[in-house]
């Protein structure tokens, strides 16, 4: 028996697993370049030196997923938690592929797989993986990428656009004129919501924790920047607002920030929580304050959406957003850009907090 990495849709913080096959199916060069590839994984909690870059089996490409030489991969908090979190059993058997979104060229197509050609560039949503030469994807997990954008940078918009998309379309009605409070707006998904909240004739409000990612939020086109690490941000929203606070807030950071986010929302309010600082954290809150207001809090997850749902998203974020992309008036932020072999330095980047926008990995020979 041997493994081999897929991308098939499983429950849990460790969605992407292995599948066993049968070596006795599995020939030379099956997967049209070779049956070894180099990835980028950990399979044991602890810091990013246990991150390794080694020579695994190649994906083996079901009847119904497309195998993409790999462009570009980007490197998300997501990625993060398995290896941090410190009640994993430490089992030596778990490998932890990174890399939630790709973009690349189709290099092989199952065969029940139509509208799909090799050569075709692609990007694809995916539940890990993507940080390797080569990686296998349901057909119905890719989509072009916009057109006058280069095929490494269109890696960074999968992810975050299929998340806004969800939290602000699919979950929520973002409407015109409503206010929205960005937090993280200087990461990767914030940069990319506000330019979208903004498109749809949102106020928005970022946050952020440096005077330069501060520029960069206002740079993106935020109406109101506040360095959190300066001031309560809750307290500016309602100055700014009249005391009325904001529709909708979207918020990577999780209990930190609750108690504030509270205080921040308009009647009938919504929190969306899409990440968190600390994944294991405790907070006590102002609960008669969701009953006088009326608020919400809600969660969004991609990895938890059904393979069908996750088809739909791309779809709607073709239709939508690819549009905004090809005519300028939305664009992707690239911080930094490191080599597979360099992934270390990537997961130090971002345990810092030292990114701007999406940081890209691409292979090592590119």
């Amino acid at each position: 028996m041997r493994v081999a990495i897929t991308n098939k849709s499983l429950p849990g913080p460790e969605a992407l697993t292995a599948r066993m096959v049968d070596e006795s199916v599995v020939k030379d060069n099956e997967v049209g370049v070779s049956n070894k590839m180099k990835a980028v994984f950990y399979d044991k909690c602890g810091g990013p030196e246990v991150i390794t870059l080694r020579e695994v089996d190649a994906p083996i490409v079901g009847d119904y997923e497309v195998l993409i030489q790999v462009a570009a991969t980007t490197f998300n908090r997501m990625d993060l938690w398995p290896r941090l979190d410190e009640n994993d059993e430490n089992d030596a058997s778990k490998k932890y592929p990174i890399g939630m979104e790709c973009s690349g060229k189709i290099l092989r197509t199952g065969k029940f797989v139509a509208g799909w050609k090799q050569g075709d560039e692609v990007c694809a949503l995916l539940q890990g993986g993507g940080c390797a030469d080569l990686v296998a994807v349901p057909a119905y997990h890719i989509i072009s990428p916009p057109k006058k954008l280069d095929l490494a940078s269109a890696a960074a918009l999968p992810r975050a656009a299929c998340l806004i998309w969800h939290c602000f379309f699919l979950m929520n009605k973002l409407t015109n004129g409503q206010k929205v409070l960005i937090h993280g707006g200087a990461g990767g998904v914030g940069t990319l919501a506000i330019q979208i909240a903004k498109h749809y004739g949102c106020q928005v409000f970022a946050t952020a924790g440096s005077k330069e990612r501060v520029e960069l939020c206002a740079a993106l086109g935020a109406d109101v920047c506040i360095n959190h690490k300066e001031e309560d941000f809750s307290q500016r929203v309602k100055a700014e607002t009249n005391g009325a606070g904001v529709n909708y807030i979207l918020d990577c950071v999780g209990v930190n920030f609750l108690n504030q986010n509270i205080k921040s929302l308009a009647y009938r309010g919504k929190l969306i929580i899409i990440g968190f600082e600390d994944p294991w954290g405790f907070v006590n809150f102002n609960s008669k304050a969701l009953e006088d207001m009326e608020l919400e809090i809600m969660g969004a997850d991609l990895n938890t959406l059904h393979l069908v749902e996750k088809a739909r998203l791309l779809l709607l974020v073709k239709k939508n957003i690819w549009p905004l992309v090809e005519v300028g008036s939305i664009k992707p932020i690239i911080g930094r850009t490191y080599t597979f072999d360099k992934a270390v330095d990537a997961h130090r980047l971002i345990e810092k907090h030292g990114n701007l926008g999406k940081i890209l990995l691409i292979p090592d020979n590119t």
